[in-house]
């Protein structure tokens, strides 16, 4: 039988849809049907009258209606602990944890205008298919690659060579640090910040210093906003 997307427990992604460390998301050319694989190993196909509408009477530069969109997103995503390819030679943006899909959307776009290509994100991040985080986008989603992982498993196993900046309230001024062509760069949950687990892998910390001189000033910087002016920093170094 097919399960109905409300009865799943998470309150995330398309209705529910749980972040299982094993789930695999998969959608076929035509969009009309989405398989998930559970961690049992069984396999559903949830019918496209089941999943919400990816947008809501927008459209996106060079992509047209909802319809066309549709088309373009299962390319661009992967969920899987295994198989990830990555560039070695371009840079990536790993997201820990980021709840809130403005923010996701908002940083895909950036990095598509920064020239990233790969992005990382925990099995936490909210789901790339959710309506927002595309709207948000505008039409960037076809052009990043964004992948679900164990973020710890990813770093150990593909991050050894390179180094990996973390964004925090304290360490090196952006504006001293010097970025090489393949940096990765961490960008924490919104209220959190960096995993304990992620921050222990982390090689460098940077801080987005403040030339303010008033004594009262915003805590912190928005999660997008933060990346965007990181990946701008690494933008002047590639």
């Amino acid at each position: 039988s097919v399960p109905r997307l409300s009865h799943c427990p998470s309150p995330r992604g398309w209705h529910g849809m749980p972040h299982a460390p094993s789930c695999t998301y998969f959608g076929p050319d035509d969009c009309r049907s989405v398989v998930y694989r559970q961690k049992a190993g069984l396999l559903h196909t949830l019918w496209h009258r089941q999943i919400p509408p990816l947008s809501v009477r927008c459209k996106l530069p060079g992509y047209g209606t909802a319809a066309s969109v549709q088309e373009q997103i299962p390319k661009r995503c992967q969920k899987n602990q295994n198989g990830i390819s990555i560039n070695e030679n371009q840079p990536i943006v790993i997201l820990d944890d980021i709840r809130d899909p403005g923010n996701m959307g908002t940083i895909i776009r950036t990095a598509d205008w920064f020239g990233i290509r790969q992005i990382v994100c925990s099995e936490t991040t909210v789901e790339f298919y959710n309506q927002t985080v595309i709207q948000a986008t505008m039409g960037s989603f076809a052009r990043v690659n964004v992948f679900y992982t164990d973020l710890g498993k990813f770093i150990e196993c593909n991050l050894k060579n390179r180094r990996i900046w973390g964004a925090f309230l304290e360490g090196t001024p952006i504006g001293d640090v010097e970025f090489k062509e393949n940096d990765a760069v961490v960008i924490g949950n919104e209220a959190n910040g960096i995993s304990d687990s992620v921050a222990r892998m982390i090689s460098d910390k940077l801080l987005i210093d403040s030339p303010s001189k008033n004594d009262v000033k915003a805590e912190s910087l928005n999660a997008s906003i933060a990346a965007a002016i990181i990946m701008y920093e690494m933008s002047r170094h590639r």
